[in-house]
């Protein structure tokens, strides 16, 4: 009698299961040609399946997968490359399964290190990749969310400020790589934000315990505090001279320094064209990682 319940109960499920697949498909809209991307109407998922939200979001995922070529799928045939446009649906479509189930990291995971680099090109694209990713900051307590967010800011965008702004929320969560801090203090050091990277560094050095970290957080401190009395120095010339200088040399030869501080890792501090001051050494030595 168990038997046949739960067999009758088994058929039952799998009939309701492709009736629901059949209703999730006819929410596409209705297509000219196979090459368009369908967006998925959020509204409309969520009137006609609300206790099915979680599983419509693996479902929408694993489409998206499918046609990219991702997570497994083998990439769907198509007859012209994907172009903007289909980002952008793609993109959509993504933002519909993030608020399907917030919670679910592998749709963040396939636009971070996958549609990332194919919209590289693209700044609108990055910026709309970027907000979705914000979103699932607030749900989502996996250090990879604003490590991407920090990634496409300074990578693909070229905004270090705001890449080490993530980085840093980044290198505080769970299961961050300890690199990370040092990583965020040389994009605010590159980005000319030299007292936020000192006290980045100055924190860290407060709450490690890894004493090979501990080590290269205060070789690196060492160089931020000569580029820091480097760019006091800069101040003073542009205050009597009305102009940056020339070169560092100019601030020996001008009575402000007595010599050009030397850069722990081995490089040579210098002047860029926008006044600003930066090492070619890059922050970091032969045995650092970032």
């Amino acid at each position: 009698m168990k038997k046949g319940i739960i067999a009758l109960l088994s058929v039952f499920l799998l009939g309701a299961s492709s009736v629901l697949m059949v209703k999730v498909e006819q929410l596409k809209p209705i297509l000219e040609e196979e090459e368009i991307i369908p967006v998925y109407n959020y509204s409309s998922i969520v009137f006609l399946f609300p206790a099915l939200r979680e599983a419509l979001a693996d479902f929408f995922y694993m489409k998206t997968c499918l046609l990219t070529g991702t997570g497994g799928f083998e990439k769907k045939e198509r007859k012209k490359e994907f172009s903007s446009e289909d980002w952008e649906r793609l993109v959509e479509n993504l933002y519909t399964i993030h608020r399907l189930d917030p919670y679910y990291f592998d749709p963040y995971y396939l636009e971070a290190a996958f549609i990332s680099w194919m919209v590289k090109g693209n700044p609108e694209l990055i910026e709309r990749v970027n907000q979705n990713l914000k979103y699932g900051l607030e749900f989502c307590k996996d250090w990879r969310i604003p490590f991407f967010l920090g990634f496409n800011y300074f990578y693909f965008l070229g905004n270090k400020e705001k890449g080490a702004k993530y980085l840093e929320i980044a290198s505080q969560m769970k299961g961050a790589p300890s690199y990370l801090r040092l990583l965020t203090s040389r994009l605010y050091a590159e980005s000319g934000r030299i007292d936020f990277a000192i006290a980045v560094i100055r924190e860290e050095l407060k709450n490690t315990q890894n004493e090979n970290l501990k080590r290269k957080l205060e070789k690196r401190l060492k160089a931020l505090e000569s580029m820091k009395l480097l760019y006091k120095a800069i101040a003073v010339f542009k205050s009597r001279f009305g102009r940056c200088p020339y070169n560092l040399k100019e601030l020996i030869v001008k009575g402000i320094l007595i010599k050009i501080p030397e850069d722990p890792f081995g490089g040579k501090f210098y002047l860029r064209e926008d006044c600003s001051v930066w090492t070619t050494s890059n922050l970091r030595g032969g045995g650092d990682i970032k």
